[in-house]
């Protein structure tokens, strides 16, 4: 409730959207211009790879999993630090494009073939 108080105060136009099936989430990705995932802790961080691939801009944060999950495909930023979640956006007017094709290129780590193989590779090693 806070931050929607914050948000209001300040004319920061939102929507919150839930219960999405999978081409809507595909389609709110579309309508963004970037993805601001600035996450304290996550198992994965699937915003980072699904923005990636519609070839969106990603902002997240500098823990684990998610820089190492969105390569050199996003701007990393401190999720506790205001500042340098401001300078994430400054810089991503400078870079879009060159961050949005590192996305494109990154998201090929995890197509399912690649996966399945790596998963593979590793029950060989174990029986």
């Amino acid at each position: 409730a806070e931050i929607i108080q914050r948000m209001n105060t300040y004319h920061i136009d939102y929507c919150v959207v839930n219960n999405l099936t999978d081409d809507q989430i595909i389609e709110e990705y579309k309508q963004c211009d970037i993805v601001n995932f600035p996450s304290l802790e996550e198992g994965f961080g699937m915003p980072i790879i699904e923005g990636q691939a519609i070839g969106r801009l990603v902002i997240t944060s500098d823990r684990l999993p998610m820089k190492d999950v969105a390569g050199n495909g996003a701007i990393i930023v401190d999720p506790e630090d205001i500042m340098s979640i401001r300078r994430g956006y400054e810089e991503a007017l400078k870079v879009y494009d060159e961050i949005v094709r590192y996305g494109l290129e990154n998201v090929k780590r995890f197509c399912l073939k690649k996966i399945t193989k790596q998963y593979f590779m590793i029950y060989q090693k174990i029986i």
